[in-house]
């Protein structure tokens, strides 16, 4: 199987993936920047030369909780793949098809808070929610801006660093781009004004130099037939791009590279609906 070589890019309830869905609603489901890709930059930069220098891992490792819907729920193997190939971060995966931080989600993340962040306390959170929030980031700005900010807040207490992934192009014929758009300037404005969350777009992540849609690479499929969800390849991007970011803020060791052609490629997650992701 002709692979992608690994790229470095700047870029609770519970698991319930019905098919390859679309989120959109109920029923639905040591490296160096890549030339394929763009390197988005985080919203949030460091200001001083001290807080650009990495933070110590507290007590020798970083735990790390991932929360999202079912697209992150694609991106969160690789991304636990990629963090444990360091030997000094875990990740606890907590993605669910259908959450998102407005009251119009399947599952609004003020309802499934309790459980998403019960267990044990964790330094660092990497969140990604999307199509769920669509409607309300629309119909009522202002209301969706509220519901962000008591999000991002109430992940980012008890001193919890917080990476706010951007929503991801999906196939221009959703006609999303809109919803899309208004989506990730309320999550990339509350980041901005809430400390200790930093964010950061995905568009040049798993889309193409300039941040738009494209479903494969070369040979290897990066999205599944729906135009949303992620397959190994696509879902390696998102592994990669958070190991950097979190590398930046933490004094992370270098992660074996060998992590990208680990099992998780394998995981039936991308084999829903059968053959969506061809050879992966």
């Amino acid at each position: 199987m002709t692979r992608l070589a690994p790229i470095a890019v700047l870029g609770v309830a519970m698991v319930l993936l019905v098919g390859c869905g679309d989120d959109g609603g109920p029923g639905s489901s040591s490296t160096s920047v890549s030339s394929i890709t763009g390197a988005p930059s985080t919203t949030t930069a460091p200001t001083t030369t001290e807080a650009a220098r990495p933070r110590a891992l507290p007590g020798g490792g970083l735990e790390v909780l991932v929360v999202g819907d079912s697209v992150m729920f694609d991106a969160s193997a690789a991304i636990q793949a990629a963090l444990g190939a360091t030997g000094a971060a875990t990740v606890r995966p907590e993605a669910a098809f259908g959450l998102g931080f407005s009251d119009g989600a399947a599952i609004p993340f003020v309802d499934a808070a309790g459980d998403i962040l019960a267990g044990e306390p964790v330094e660092q959170v990497v969140v990604m929610v999307g199509s769920w929030d669509h409607l309300t980031a629309q119909r009522d700005p202002e209301a969706y801006t509220a519901m962000v900010h008591d999000a991002l807040t109430t992940l980012a207490a008890d001193g919890r660093s917080v990476l706010v992934l951007g929503e991801p192009p999906s196939d221009p014929a959703k006609g999303e781009e809109p919803a899309r758009a208004a989506v990730n300037e309320t999550l990339e404005a509350e980041a901005t004004a809430i400390g200790g969350v930093t964010y950061l777009p995905t568009d040049t992540v798993i889309g193409d130099a300039d941040g738009d849609y494209v479903l494969r690479q070369g040979d290897q499929l990066l999205r599944k037939p729906d135009g949303r969800h992620l397959c190994p390849a696509g879902a390696e991007r998102f592994g990669v791009a958070v190991l950097t970011a979190l590398g930046d803020g933490w004094n992370l060791p270098a992660a074996d590279p060998t992590w990208v052609d680990g099992g998780w490629r394998a995981e039936p997650r991308y084999d829903d609906p059968p053959g969506a992701c061809g050879a992966g």
